[in-house]
C-alpha cells in the first residue's frame, strides 16, 4: 500500500501541472455558478489524462480539493512526500457504489448555502457500498457493506473516516440505505428532540414529497402523529397520502392557512418546513395556540420574514435545526435518535422512496432534476 501510495502522490503532483483551464464560473470564491456551469463542474472523467488519479478519486473537477475534502486530510495537509504517504496509508478507504443527490447538493454548486465552499469541487455526501480497504485499528473490513456521509460522493470511489460510515442490515439495499442518511437523520432530530412530538400531534410537513418533506412524512406517521402534507402537485400529494398522511393540501392552489385550520380543526401543533418561502407565513398562522414551528431550509429561493407579533399573540415557538451542528449543541438527544433511527431501519419500519435514478456520468441532469422541483422523493445516482 505504501508503495501504490507513493505512485499516487507522484501521478497527482504531475496531473496538477497538466490540468485544464477552470470553469469561467468557478473562479474565486463564494462564486455563484450559471445553470450550464454545473455541466463543467461535473465534467467527464476523460478531461483529465491521468488515468490512475481518475480511477482512485473520480478527478473530474480539483484533485487538491478531494485529497482534502476530510477532516484529517485539512488538518495534515502540510505533510509532503513519505510523510503523507505514510498517513495516508493509515486512513479509511471506502467505495461509492449508490450516491444521493439532495437539494444543499444544488445549493452548494450555485454558491447559496449557508456554508459557502470554493469551487471548483466535487459535491455529494450520503453513499452506500462495499469497504474495498481499511487503515490499520479500523473497525471495517473489507467486504463489509456500509453506509456513510461525506463530501465528495458523486464518485466512483470515496475516501471516509472510520466514524463517517455504518454497516448496513443485512436485508436492506445500497440505494435505501444511502438515501436514508442525511434527509432522515435532519427530519427525525426536527421531529423528535426539536419539536418534541407526541402521539396524535398534528404535523404540518412543507415540500412534503421532496427528501426531507417525505422523511419526515414518514417519520411522523411512524411515531403516530396526525400528518398534514403540502406540496405543489396532485402527483406529489397522493404520494404523501400513500406514504401515510391523513390529509393534504395543495399550496400553489389552495389557500395554505386556511386549510390548514379547517382539516386539523385549528389544533396543528408543529410546523416542519424545509421550504421557505412565500409558504412559512401562512403555515405559522395557521399554527394552533403554542405550537412549535420549525424552520430547516428554504429550497423555495426566499428566506422569510415572519412577523413577531404573531409569535407573541399566539404563544408560538419558532426553532432552527441544522445537522451539522445538533451534534455538537444535542449530544445527547443526537446519541438517542441516531440510534433510534438505526433500530428503524435495521427493522424494516422505515425505507426511503426512490423516486428517480441516474447513471454517474448524468449526474448534471439529476442536479438540474432536483433544481427543477421534479424530484420525488429521492433521487439515486447508481455509480456501479
Amino acid at each position: 500500500m505504501a508503495s501504490f501510495l507513493k505512485g499516487l502522490l507522484i501521478s497527482f503532483l504531475a496531473l496538477l501541472m497538466s490540468l485544464p483551464p477552470l470553469p469561467s464560473g468557478a473562479q474565486g470564491t463564494g462564486t455563484t455558478l450559471k445553470p450550464e456551469e454545473i455541466d463543467q463542474l461535473v465534467a467527464p472523467v476523460a478531461l483529465y489524462p491521468d488515468p490512475l488519479l481518475s480511477q482512485i478519486f473520480m478527478a473530474s473537477t480539483y484533485p487538491l480539493e478531494v485529497v482534502q475534502a476530510n477532516r484529517w486530510a485539512k488538518q495534515n495537509q502540510n505533510l509532503k512526500g513519505d510523510a503523507l504517504a505514510q498517513a495516508l496509508e493509515k486512513q479509511d478507504w471506502d467505495p461509492s457504489v449508490r450516491s444521493l443527490v439532495n437539494f444543499p447538493d444544488v445549493l452548494f454548486i450555485e454558491g447559496k448555502y449557508q456554508v459557502k465552499i470554493p469551487p471548483p469541487f466535487i459535491p455529494g455526501n450520503e453513499i452506500a457500498g462495499e469497504v474495498i480497504a481499511a487503515g490499520d485499528g479500523a473497525s471495517l473490513r473489507p467486504g463489509q457493506r456500509v453506509a456513510g456521509t461525506t463530501f465528495g460522493a458523486f464518485a466512483e470511489q470515496a475516501l471516509l473516516e472510520a466514524s463517517q460510515a455504518t454497516l448496513m442490515p443485512d436485508d436492506a439495499d445500497f440505494a435505501s440505505a444511502a438515501a436514508f442518511g442525511v434527509t432522515y437523520r435532519t427530519a427525525y432530530h426536527a421531529l423528535r428532540s426539536t419539536a418534541a412530538v407526541a402521539e396524535g400531534d398534528w404535523v404540518v410537513v412543507l415540500g412534503a414529497a421532496g427528501g426531507v418533506g417525505l422523511a419526515a412524512v414518514d417519520l411522523a406517521v411512524a411515531l403516530k402523529a396526525r400528518v398534514l402534507a403540502a406540496a405543489s402537485s396532485p402527483e406529489k400529494l397522493d404520494l404523501c397520502r400513500r406514504r401515510g398522511a391523513e390529509a393534504t393540501v395543495d399550496y400553489d392552489r389552495e389557500d395554505l392557512k386556511s386549510r390548514i385550520r379547517e382539516l386539523t380543526d385549528d389544533g396543528a401543533r408543529i410546523v416542519i418546513d424545509p421550504v421557505g418561502g412565500p409558504y412559512s407565513e401562512p403555515a405559522l398562522r395557521g399554527l394552533a395556540r403554542g405550537g412549535t414551528f420549525v424552520t430547516l431550509g428554504y429550497a423555495a429561493g426566499a428566506i422569510p420574514a415572519i412577523p413577531l407579533n404573531l409569535v407573541l399573540l399566539k404563544d408560538i415557538c419558532v426553532r432552527g435545526m441544522e445537522i451539522r451542528t445538533f451534534m455538537s449543541d444535542h449530544p445527547d438527544q443526537a446519541i438517542r435518535d441516531e440510534q433510534e433511527l438505526a433500530q428503524m431501519f435495521a427493522a424494516g419500519t422505515i425505507r426511503p422512496y426512490i423516486g428517480a435514478r441516474f447513471p454517474l456520468a448524468e449526474t448534471p441532469a439529476a442536479l438540474r432534476y432536483v433544481a427543477e422541483r421534479k424530484v420525488l422523493g429521492k433521487v439515486v445516482i447508481d455509480v456501479a
